[in-house]
């Protein structure tokens, strides 16, 4: 998972939200240095602050958080495994964020940025112990 965070984090490093950011749109170079791939969704952010961040900026983290989420279900080594504690802390921080962000979105932003988040949402579904969540908000503001 570090490499897919360092990848990201590269991007992001560049004002660059990928936004598609799970484990097939990355490659291992020979050197184990992970890169990203498919850039098709990838959005140009004018500010990675992270005090006040852009929603692109917490999809990326949202899907970086549930894939280490997933990882870690996936590889448990029994009750009160810490990296699968660990890894929830933060998926709970990252999904609380971007309902955050979502409530104080238009209507127009959040409607955008729905679909991306739902999409990786029931990626992980069929592995985690219980379904992923989107944000309330989130399914409020979705487009049918």
């Amino acid at each position: 998972m570090v490499p897919m965070q360092e990848a990201v984090g590269a991007a992001h490093n560049k004002k660059i939200a990928h936004m598609d950011n799970h484990y097939e749109n990355i490659i291992i170079n020979k050197d184990g240095k992970a890169n990203l791939i498919d850039f098709g969704l990838a959005q140009k952010l004018k500010t990675m602050k992270t005090e006040n961040p852009q929603l692109e900026y917490l999809i990326d983290d949202f899907i970086l958080a549930t894939n280490t989420y997933k990882l870690a279900q996936e590889n448990k080594r029994g009750r009160g495994d810490p990296l699968l504690v660990g890894a929830k802390m933060e998926y709970d921080k990252a999904y609380q964020k971007l309902n955050d962000a979502f409530r104080n979105a238009s209507p127009e932003k959040a409607d955008q940025f729905a679909y991306i988040a739902k999409h990786h949402v029931k990626r992980t579904e069929a592995i985690m112990e219980k379904p992923a969540q989107l944000p309330d908000s989130m399914i409020r503001n979705e487009p049918e």
